[in-house]
């Protein structure tokens, strides 16, 4: 670019009515002509006008860089009122108090998001002469024509609501470098009526909203999503995958998102499955606090309860001390942990329904030495389903991570990448991720707000 910026006299139209609107909602705004677009040793020179405004981004800043030619997009827009979210493709509209933040896929090969891959859901609707193909009509032809939402209610209230669709175009301009390149509309997810006024408020409300619906598209197709940051490379082609026809939502239920974030990671992992399967059990892990002081503090408080507990009497004081011990001792082995969290959040008879309908599954599990230094599932054994089942994930997940802790034997070796072995954990990758679904559910956090 060139050194000099221009003054304001230069600027007329669409171009001064976005910079007077700019400086008096205190958003600097810089703009000069001229571009440098380095391709290895190829060099091409943009004599395009581009402008570079300053966004709110919580405490910080965001730049954003826009061509001149696309001003007008900007321009219909209520950009003074803007917030950025963290390092989201997103931003929070207190005009309208909603949120917009683009859409990525996490499976590799399937970065781009086009309308297609959602075409198939029920209440997928396409908007022809709405809103925006009003607002952009004299654009149509830099972006994707297709301009589509899928309404997604939270709980019962009937005056909030989520929607995926098509991104406006100005969401699709927060992409790294979008400014460079021919335009191809994004997937949005939108959040109507938010009372998140403020960043730090509005990009909580975008993490638990975003984590809880990824996490149940997820489950009901088989297709990671996630928010799209600011760094994320996005120049993948995407490629076919089989969906379901069961809808989306309504929203009610808000999930850990630290455990949804392991889960989302395993889920985008495919073709590295030790990387995956210990993704999935990390989401799981993540709980095993809980659930083992769950335990303990019940049994603690059915202990006082009692009407006979006398706070005088060294002995019935001495039964809360063995409470404690025994807590401590279960929580020294991490194999008893996770017993204890799967017990806590799975029935028997759902993993025995999730065999039943996964026979490939059901028969590679019941196999002797598939996998070496695991045990095979008899559901025949005196040994309960779900301890089983939590020896076998907990072996493997030592053979992964090099140890020969409780749980692990002695004398099978780790499991490395490209082992043959490990090419043979598709079937306990699936049966994970299925505890690891119940578990972060289980767990839930209560009902979803925005």
């Amino acid at each position: 670019m060139t050194k000099e910026a221009e003054s304001e006299t230069s600027l007329e139209g669409t171009e001064l009515e976005v910079a007077q609107r700019a400086r008096s909602a205190g958003i600097g705004i810089t703009w000069q002509t001229g571009f440098d677009l380095s391709w290895g040793s190829k060099v091409e020179q943009h004599e395009s006008k581009f402008f570079l405004l300053d966004f709110p981004n919580g405490r910080q800043r965001r730049p954003f860089i826009i061509q001149s030619r696309l001003l007008p997009l900007l321009a219909r827009e209520n950009f003074e009122h803007w917030t950025f979210l963290g390092d989201y493709c997103a931003f929070l509209d207190k005009s309208r108090n909603s949120i917009e933040a683009v859409v990525r896929g996490l499976d590799r090969g399937q970065r781009i998001l086009s309308s297609w891959i959602f075409s198939e859901i029920p209440g997928y609707e396409e908007l022809e002469g709405g809103d925006i193909a009003e607002r952009y009509a004299d654009f149509e032809n830099i972006w994707e024509r297709s301009n589509w939402r899928i309404p997604i209610p939270i709980g019962t209230a009937k005056h909030q609501k989520i929607e995926l669709g098509t991104a406006s175009p100005v969401s699709t301009l927060t992409i790294k470098d979008a400014y460079l390149w021919p335009l191809q509309r994004q997937v949005a997810l939108k959040i109507h009526n938010t009372s998140a006024l403020r960043h730090d408020e509005a990009l909580e409300v975008l993490e638990r909203c975003s984590s809880a619906l990824f996490f149940e598209f997820d489950m009901l197709r088989a297709f990671p999503l996630s928010l799209m940051r600011r760094d994320d490379d996005v120049l993948e082609i995407p490629r076919n995958r089989d969906e379901h026809n069961k809808p989306l939502g309504p929203m009610r239920t808000s999930y850990a998102r630290q455990a949804v974030s392991l889960y989302l990671y395993g889920s985008s992992a495919t073709g590295v499955p030790l990387l995956q399967y210990l993704a999935y059990y990390q989401a799981i892990e993540h709980f095993f606090p809980t659930f083992l002081n769950q335990s303990t503090l019940h049994r603690i408080r059915n202990t006082f309860r009692d009407p006979l507990f006398d706070i005088d009497s060294d002995r019935d004081v001495q039964k809360i001390i063995d409470l404690m011990r025994a807590n401590t001792r279960e929580s020294s082995s991490e194999r008893n942990q996770l017993k204890i969290t799967l017990r806590a959040c799975i029935d028997e008879s759902e993993v025995t329904a999730f065999l039943a309908e996964s026979p490939n599954i059901h028969e590679f599990l019941s196999k002797s030495n598939e996998i070496s230094g695991v045990n095979k599932l008899n559901q025949r054994s005196d040994e309960s389903l779900l301890d089983q089942i939590a020896r076998r994930v907990y072996s493997i997940r030592c053979r992964i991570v090099h140890t020969k802790e409780a749980g692990g034997d002695a004398n099978a070796r780790p499991l490395l990448p490209f082992d043959k072995e490990a090419d043979l954990l598709e079937h306990d990758i699936n049966l994970v991720r299925f505890l690891a679904q119940k578990v972060i559910i289980a767990a839930n956090e209560g009902r979803l707000s925005i």
